[in-house]
């Protein structure tokens, strides 16, 4: 766990447009975290659960989703014990992670 950390939100500018995350930790005992994303249209994120966020379900705007062991391209990321979900389109995306 992030240690005394409770929620964290940056921004990464892109030449499609900036890519924005905020996550928080929950309150409630079934709902670990929360993650906002913002994907910039014409663009697709991957975001990267380590362990310790990593729950037995998970959802992107309310959809239940499977998380990928690894990753499909080149990209060089340490795989380590991450699970990886792949966020395309545009617009918002409101992941919950379920213990």
């Amino acid at each position: 766990m992030p240690g005394d950390l409770s929620w964290a939100a940056g921004q990464l500018p892109t030449p499609l447009g900036a890519v924005q995350v905020r996550w928080a930790l929950a309150p409630s005992s079934a709902l670990v975290a929360a993650v906002r994303v913002t994907v910039p249209a014409g663009s697709t994120c991957v975001l990267a659960l380590t362990a310790a966020l990593q729950g037995q379900r998970v959802t992107v705007d309310g959809q239940a989703v499977t998380l990928d062991t690894s990753l499909s391209d080149d990209t060089d990321l340490d795989a380590g014990s991450c699970r990886y979900l792949t966020l395309s389109g545009s617009g918002d995306k409101l992941v919950e992670v379920y213990a």
